[in-house]
């Protein structure tokens, strides 16, 4: 069987919300993929908190993605002939701990290299319980200022390994094993992770947390033949802007329906503006969505290109118009 070549995009737009209040994108989203698009391919997608206590969290999302990139690249060289169960209690065990380090490390740095403001110094006393007027940062206070949820992708050529801290989408979209005369192509879509009941309203668990490492969802997924069509990671901005689970659910689908029927070049194309739509139309919030397909689940069932401008019928109408 031959290798699978992943390819990669997305987009990260600044939400409605934070437009009219002159606010950051406090998303990030990173990738790390081979020039042939064989595997490791690794994605993060990242959420910063924007709270007045999170005053720098469009540099903590920044952060935690590259750190997850960067972090997981050297774990999987590490892991290269570990069997699944030794991966596994790898990443549960060390490596996750590991990583909160590793955000926390750069957080260090950066505010080393960009010190803490009196305006920035003055919100965090402002949110002490105390009157103690110490102008010395704690960490525990420097840890919440970059504030961030963070969600990582790992495809290799036998597994797929999600990694989730706090709120955040991620979906698996697969052709049916056992296609039928009705349903001949047809298309699977499921959720990687149970869903966190801790995370209730806009409370969320972070990297800034003192048990972040154990808050994580973890999952190992072991591929039998050949690995499913398309990932998508998005941000809540995202999922938050449809009326029920199932509509977020089923975009999937229509987005491998769409890049069989129109190509990536079509479907890329107009993507950031389609995300700005997205939160003007939705939830007003930052909107990050990062999609890895699989080449040949797309280029085996492309539409021919005279017949790609007739069927764009703008499939994301079809998806936000409700």
């Amino acid at each position: 069987m031959s290798k699978a070549r992943w390819k990669v995009f997305g987009a990260s737009v600044r939400g409605a919300t934070h437009v009219r209040r002159q606010l950051p994108n406090q998303d990030a989203w990173c990738d790390e993929v081979r020039s042939d698009g064989t595997s490791p391919v690794i994605v993060a997608v990242s959420d910063g908190h924007g709270s007045e206590h999170c005053f720098r969290s469009d540099v903590g999302s920044q952060l935690a993605v590259e750190a997850a990139v960067t972090e997981c690249k050297l774990c999987l060289e590490g892991l290269s002939i570990a069997s699944p169960s030794e991966i596994k209690d790898t990443i549960e065990r060390r490596f996750l701990g590991h990583l909160v380090r590793a955000w926390k490390d750069r957080v260090k740095r950066h505010s080393a290299e960009h010190p803490i403001t009196d305006d920035e110094l003055a919100r965090v006393r402002a949110t002490r319980k105390t009157g103690v007027e110490n102008k010395t940062i704690l960490d525990a206070e420097l840890w919440r200022a970059y504030g961030a949820t963070l969600l990582v992708l790992v495809l290799t050529e036998t597994y797929a390994l999600y990694l989730q801290l706090g709120d955040g989408e991620m979906l698996i979209v697969s052709d049916s094993a056992v296609p039928t005369d009705a349903e001949p192509s047809a298309i699977i879509v499921s959720r990687p992770l149970p869903k966190d009941d801790s995370l209730i309203a806009n409370e969320t668990t972070s990297l800034c947390r003192d048990d972040a490492e154990r808050q994580f969802r973890i999952r190992l997924q072991l591929f039998e033949g050949r690995p499913p069509a398309l990932f998508l990671l998005s941000t809540d901005g995202y999922s938050n802007a449809f009326e029920s689970s199932a509509g977020f659910e089923q975009v999937g689908g229509d987005l491998l329906r769409a890049l069989r029927e129109q190509g990536l070049e079509a479907v890329s194309r107009d993507f950031t503006d389609e995300l700005n739509h997205v939160s003007e139309q939705g939830s007003g919030d930052d909107v990050t969505v990062a999609i890895v397909f699989r080449d040949d689940s797309v280029q085996q069932m492309a539409s021919p290109p005279s017949s790609v401008h007739s069927q764009k019928q703008n499939w994301w109408h079809r998806l936000f118009g409700n």
